[in-house]
């Protein structure tokens, strides 16, 4: 009541706008505000060149899913990050690591055969 009687002495109108104007955001939408791998990537699917050699990598991905990847030696870490944006569009920005020996694959220009990522295992995790 007090409130109410000070807003109309001082010409004070009740708004039941938000601040700024705009409604809250839901937790569980993705951040518009925070950079996402996905544009530091692209997202397309990854094929192996059958006339080459090839090797399996297993990807753990966020979502608990198990993905087996054929590829070749001469593919590099960022078309693992486009094939990991294909398969599981994830608005947040995430990382893929080796656990054992404990490494992160930033730099997108190295080969699968120079990461030594012959026959392993690969967790996205968040970042």
């Amino acid at each position: 009541m007090l409130i109410a009687k000070y807003r109309e002495q001082h010409g004070m109108k009740h708004s039941t706008e938000h601040n700024f104007g705009e409604r809250g955001r839901i937790l569980s939408q993705p951040n518009p505000f925070q950079q996402s791998t996905t544009t530091e990537y692209g997202s397309h699917k990854l094929e192996a060149d059958k006339s080459l050699p090839t090797v399996n990598i297993k990807i753990c991905l966020l979502n608990n899913q198990k993905v087996t990847l054929v590829c070749n030696l001469n593919h590099t870490i960022a078309d693992i990050y486009e094939h990991v944006n294909y398969l599981f569009p994830y608005s947040q920005p995430y990382l893929l690591k080796m656990t054992h020996p404990s490494v992160v694959f930033s730099d997108g220009t190295v080969t699968i055969e120079k990461a030594q990522l012959k026959n392993s295992v690969i967790y996205q995790e968040k970042a």
